[in-house]
């Protein structure tokens, strides 16, 4: 169904009137995003990338634009975070933060993006549990904690072409995912290990998925009947 409706070009609303392909063209709109700030494979041009607050607000508008349209959150919702006393709509791991501790937990999550010298599979884990256990805005924190993961390790080199599906590992196993988010928002030791390991196994699955997709292009096995 996306598949068709991007080549129809008729993606121009955030509402189409189908809930679901609306929630999926805004991750499709989200990750066409992406690919706009990563290096060209074939020469040194590299673009300008946002600033770690714009990458948030870019993505989250993306993500949850089309929520917001079909009322689903309110539309002050959209690209803002959470205002003191103001609970996300979407369960987490644990409590989530209120109030100065959520502001802290954003300043420290925008830091870690551009923080210099941090290991390119530790920060996009670190980034990507943020994003669940603090749950910055009210909704859709998640997926754009995914997205985020995409961005980083492309950015940061770890998988600089770009096309792994992060993503797919979660979906896998949704039951292993919430285990291995918990464990972080824990805050112990392990737990972090735990959720950095958990990490590395999505991306490695993501990895596995483009091959496969990749060859399937390469063989002219991905036609739509």
């Amino acid at each position: 169904m996306l598949r068709d409706a991007v080549a129809a070009c008729i993606l121009t609303e955030a509402a189409t009137g189908d809930p679901s392909l609306d929630v999926a063209a805004g991750l499709w709109r989200a990750g066409v995003r992406l690919t706009e700030w990563m290096p060209d494979l074939a020469g040194p041009v590299r673009p300008a990338q946002p600033s770690p607050r714009a990458l948030l607000t870019a993505l989250h508008r993306d993500v949850a634009g089309p929520l917001a349209a079909t009322g689903q959150i309110p539309v002050d919702a959209v690209a803002i975070p959470r205002a003191p006393g103001t609970m996300p709509l979407e369960g987490g791991p644990g409590a989530a933060p209120d109030a100065d501790a959520l502001r802290d937990r954003i300043a420290a999550l925008l830091g870690l993006i551009d923080l210099p010298g941090a290991p390119a599979l530790v920060r996009a884990a670190v980034v990507h549990g943020e994003m669940i256990a603090a749950r910055p805005f009210s909704a859709a924190n998640a997926a754009v904690g995914r997205l985020l993961v995409r961005y980083l390790i492309t950015r940061d080199g770890l998988e600089p072409t770009g096309v792994a599906v992060v993503d797919q590992y979660a979906g896998r196993a949704p039951g292993a995912y919430a285990a291995a988010a918990a464990a972080y928002a824990s805050g112990q030791p392990d737990g972090v290990i735990d959720w950095i390991l958990w990490q590395a196994e999505a991306i490695l699955v993501g990895i596995q998925e483009a091959q496969a997709i990749c060859r399937s292009v390469q063989a002219g096995t991905t036609a739509v009947p």
